[in-house]
């Protein structure tokens, strides 16, 4: 988290806003200045929403839709091929409980 924040403080300022030497360095290392990131991921778009829907309704009505199995079924795939973070895996257990796996 510490390097991420670091990096975005970086490109916040810009290849102007930091030392002439720090800027150098960062180019013979090969720095993004700019993300290659959409704004936002997939996953955290579609946990939002079911989060804000869980706080509503019934979770078990939830990860019965088809829609919400499908998600459930696609990160669990990730998990399995090592693709899923441990911060999803534990957004999911909050979610979903820590049994999310086997759903």
């Amino acid at each position: 988290p510490e390097l991420g924040a670091w990096v975005t403080g970086i490109r916040r300022l810009g290849k102007d806003g930091v030392n002439p030497d720090h800027a150098r360095r960062l180019d013979a290392v090969g720095f993004a200045w700019v993300s290659s990131r959409k704004c936002g991921s997939k996953f955290m778009e579609q946990y939002r929403l079911l989060n804000e829907r869980a706080e509503k309704e019934n979770i078990e009505s939830i990860m019965s839709e088809e829609k919400t199995i499908a998600w459930i079924r696609a990160q669990q795939a990730a998990l399995k091929n090592g693709k899923l973070s441990q911060t999803r895996v534990h957004y999911m257990g909050q979610l979903f409980g820590e049994d999310w796996t086997t759903v």
